[in-house]
């Protein structure tokens, strides 16, 4: 008998307590549900309450993987619950992988892409608006985009943000970015025309490495360091760095087997190899080669003269006496 209410007493227990972390449960669903807002088939998740700004997020519900497909316009604003809505970001991963995706359509409230946002998705083309300032680490990375014009409003662009798109075929960045991070465009494989913005200083290490069809750079008139690797195994014919370039680093242009022709100022500090195995670099070396056998032959006829001179001097002594 005293066992029986013991085992009532410990199911009783149980049974509170399983109910009781059921209601928790729900009620953190409950409050994680509310940061969430659902429009049009697009799920978004609230950033900031006082703004009622939001972000778009993956799939159709909160923490789904389902992926977006089609045509999607993202719009400036929109109303839920007699709530207005300001849409000022494309979350992180928020069209990652989606390989259905034909188009986005992005407002000009938007103001930064988030990491891998459009990353491994099917969208070959999209217009950045002029209220983009950041754009993310990895957001188009791996994605079919085939051309990218980054306008003047956007001041960041993340690590790796652009590489691996293979059908890459032209990019123009423009006048407000100050630095070419690293790895931003690198292994774009059918990449050809680059155009940089004025106000570029600092292009990164591997910042283009492996585009093997690059093939025209033109660089903007505030470059002053180029980093390792930046330009690897790329297929430029020619460049002209312009004034201002200060330092080139290790491996910058290695391996461009094309480039004959690199105007640059002098003074400029080169790394390691920065221009090995390109026929610039070989000519350099045949220049250097052709100018040491010059100095050679001028040593050896100096020689030859002061020997000259040495005999005749002897010679004219012997005729005095």
């Amino acid at each position: 008998m005293k066992f029986k209410n013991i085992f009532c007493i410990f199911s009783v227990f149980i049974l509170v307590s399983t109910i009781g972390l059921t209601v928790i449960e729900n009620n953190q669903s409950d409050a994680d549900l509310s940061d969430y807002v659902f429009s049009n088939g697009l799920t978004y998740k609230i950033t900031d309450y006082n703004s009622n700004s939001v972000e778009l997020i993956k799939g159709l519900y909160p923490m789904s993987s389902t992926n977006y497909s089609g045509s999607i316009a993202v719009p400036a604003t929109f109303t839920s619950d007699g709530t207005m809505y300001t849409v000022v970001k494309i979350g992180d991963s928020a069209f990652w992988s989606c390989t259905n995706l034909t188009s986005v359509t992005l407002p000009n409230t938007i103001t930064r892409l988030g990491n891998l946002s459009f990353g491994s998705s099917s969208i070959t083309s999209i217009s950045i608006p002029s209220s983009v300032k950041i754009i993310d680490n990895f957001a188009f990375s791996g994605s079919s985009l085939t051309s990218i014009s980054i306008p003047n409003s956007v001041v960041t662009i993340g690590t790796q943000a652009f590489s691996d798109c293979n059908s890459l075929n032209s990019v123009v960045i423009g006048n407000g970015v100050s630095e070419i991070t690293t790895s931003c465009f690198a292994d774009c494989a059918s990449l050809q025309t680059v155009s940089i913005g004025s106000n570029v200083k600092t292009i990164a290490d591997g910042a283009f490495m492996e585009c093997q069809k690059l093939s025209k750079v033109l660089f903007g008139s505030s470059l002053t360091s180029i980093g390792k690797l930046a330009f690897n195994h790329c297929a430029m014919k020619s460049i002209d760095l312009g004034d201002n370039i200060k330092s080139i680093a290790d491996y910058a242009f290695a391996n461009c087997s094309n480039l004959s022709t690199v105007i640059m100022p002098s003074g400029v500090s080169l790394g390691a190899s920065v221009f090995f195995d390109t026929p610039y670099q070989n000519a350099l070396n045949t220049q250097h080669e052709d100018m040491h056998i010059e100095i050679i032959i001028l040593i050896i006829l100096v020689l030859l003269i002061l020997i000259i001179a040495y005999m005749i001097l002897k010679h004219r002594k012997k005729s005095l006496v």
